[in-house]
């Protein structure tokens, strides 16, 4: 696991993957979000640190960057509150579980006419 500190996270650009981390304070430093709302996307389960102990600051995977990027500009975009921010990150979230889970699930076809006796009820 790489810890990128703030000096390599004001770079060009950063390999965002699931093997570099980066602290709650650069997190929110690089999504714009507060702490109130970064507590929200922890809560709820958008995004999970990598080491949530009490003692220790939490720290996150790099992705989180793009998903937290998103959670600010929903705020800005659409003048979301804080719930509105959680709710629309919440159903992100399970379209692209839906989605991840169609891409790997069989498709059932239909016989032709089975599919035109469906369509004429």
């Amino acid at each position: 696991m790489t810890l990128y500190s703030d000096i390599a996270l004001n770079a060009d650009s950063v390999y965002l993957n699931e093997a570099g981390t980066l602290s709650i304070s650069s997190l929110i430093e690089l999504s714009g979000l507060t702490q109130l709302e970064l507590d929200g996307l922890i809560d709820i389960g958008v995004i999970t640190p990598i080491m949530p102990s009490i003692a220790a600051a939490p720290y996150f995977q790099l992705r989180y960057i793009v998903t937290t990027q998103t959670a600010r500009r929903l705020i800005d975009d659409f003048e979301l509150d804080l719930n509105g921010m959680l709710l629309a990150m919440t159903l992100i979230e399970q379209i692209k579980l839906l989605e991840q889970q169609l891409g790997t699930a069989p498709i059932k076809r239909s016989a032709p006419a089975q599919l035109e006796m469906d369509l004429a009820c």
